[in-house]
């Protein structure tokens, strides 16, 4: 299937509290779903734009509250995968009012999509110097392992500095 737009975010559930209250002293609290790369999947597709968005969530009822909202603005969720394991992330709003500022409070702990880690750069044996030209493709891993896979400009990983 082909997209005009794929995101790729963690999913949350934003607890917001009245304007003017704090989150100690509040008794209420207005739930509703979010996550920005869904937001703009979700935005684009309201514009008549093919989206997806893709996520790790938990299995349960706040899951299905944040699939639902996006899926009410045709946000296709074909490659959502849904996990025994793990929490959807919470986030809680203090919007503030002047002079009061706004807050936000997240509770990431244990969360579905937090054991993703990014894979770690290649990186060429300390007693072996690279003595190639051009762009050190082991600092772009998405790029494999071909020199034809890279594109003519890419930008240059900054300057190492030693302190001795």
């Amino acid at each position: 299937m082909s997209f005009d737009v794929s995101t790729i975010g963690e999913g949350q559930i934003r607890l917001t509290v009245p304007a003017g209250e704090r989150l100690s002293q509040a008794s209420t609290l207005r739930i509703t779903a979010a996550c920005s790369e869904a937001n703009v999947a979700g935005l684009l597709a309201q514009l008549g734009h093919h989206t997806s968005w893709t996520s790790i969530m938990p299995k349960g009822h706040l899951s299905t509250r944040v699939l639902s909202e996006f899926r009410s603005v045709n946000v296709d969720l074909s490659t959502m995968v849904l996990r025994d394991e793990g929490r959807v992330v919470l986030s809680f709003i203090e919007p503030g009012e002047f002079p009061m500022p706004g807050t936000v409070t997240y509770d990431r702990r244990r969360t579905a999509l937090c054991p993703l880690r990014p894979h770690p750069p290649r990186r060429p044996h300390a007693r072996q110097p690279c003595r190639a030209r051009g762009p050190r493709l082991d600092r772009y891993p998405s790029l494999g392992r071909s020199r034809h896979a890279a594109p003519a400009a890419l930008p240059r990983p900054a300057h190492r500095l030693r302190a001795d």
